[in-house]
């Protein structure tokens, strides 16, 4: 997130040669939304795609979750990790 880390040379790449990989750049995606701090609700939007819950019960969850004046971004940023 802080852009610190170092990671390995092609890391996607590599694997997805063992694992079904599903990558996002959640901050770029975040700060389009003009919030960086949503990025872990696109995140989570990507992965909610792959469980059992609808986008309905995610949806709902943030609503009751998330401190009120920040339902509308995180809604807006999960629904675009979920749709990417």
């Amino acid at each position: 997130v802080t852009g610190m880390a170092e990671y390995p040379e092609n890391i996607i790449d590599t694997l997805k040669k063992t694992f079904q990989v599903y990558a996002i750049d959640a901050m770029a995606e975040a700060e389009k939304l003009g919030n960086s701090r949503v990025f872990n609700s696109i995140v989570l939007g990507l992965a909610a795609k792959h469980m059992d819950f609808s986008k309905e019960q995610w949806i709902r969850t943030i609503e009751e979750k998330v401190p009120p004046k920040t339902i509308d971004i995180n809604t807006k940023a999960f629904l675009c990790g979920f749709e990417a």
